[in-house]
């Protein structure tokens, strides 16, 4: 069983007698200085299963010097509603950080109804719109805002007649002046009806209970 480095150099190789299970184990320790990247277990005449080839990656931990959150707006809102969201960048510190880099895209998910080509009827059809497909920098006090608009809402044509809803995908990453990274998502569903009336009656009443 030979060990290969990420550049397919052996650094190491073991003599191993399988088991009366048809089986072998053993233990292998990374030198201080090894190389990162995806190493191998070779076994050469071996047939090797796809689901477990042997291979294994290797990464040197940083401890991240930065956090990013999406803040979600508090405030009432219904589906055809605009709004923004917050994204906010500050070092474990608690220092805010500006002019961060934050590569983000926005899509929405909803459905919409069109007339069929063929039965010359209504049909409700999955859509997907990409708002924001861009490149923001924090303020002064790490934020970036987002504003999200629903007026590509009004190119459609939607049901009033039945409970729906559009959702949103925001997906963020900040890049620092450093090279580090840190990346964020978050959902945000609206619906044309928000609020839930539920009236909890029996179906049956016995009058002289009452």
């Amino acid at each position: 069983l030979n060990v290969e480095d990420p550049f397919s150099k052996k650094t190491d190789s073991f003599k191993l007698k399988l088991n009366e299970y048809g089986s072998f184990s053993g233990s292998f320790q990374l030198k201080p200085d090894a190389p990162t990247g995806e190493w191998d277990f070779d076994t050469y005449v071996i047939d090797v299963v796809n689901q477990n080839d042997g291979s294994f990656k290797v990464e040197e931990y940083k401890r991240p010097s930065f956090e990013m959150s999406i803040q979600k707006p508090t405030t009432f809102l219904q589906m055809g509603d605009s709004f923004a969201v917050n994204l906010k960048v500050k070092s474990f510190a608690g220092a805010q950080l500006n002019n961060v880099m934050i590569d983000y895209e926005v899509t929405a998910d909803f459905n919409s109804l069109e007339i069929d080509s063929i039965t010359g009827k209504e049909k409700t059809v999955s859509q997907q719109y990409d708002i924001h497909d861009t490149t923001g920098y924090t303020d002064g006090n790490g934020n970036l805002m987002i504003k999200i608009s629903a007026d590509f809402l009004k190119a459609y044509k939607l049901s009033n007649g039945q409970s729906d809803n559009v959702r949103y995908y925001i997906h963020a990453n900040a890049i620092d002046g450093t090279g580090e990274s840190h990346y964020e998502e978050s959902t945000i569903t609206l619906s044309n009806r928000p609020g839930k009336i539920d009236v909890p009656l029996q179906k049956l009443y016995d009058k002289n209970e009452l």
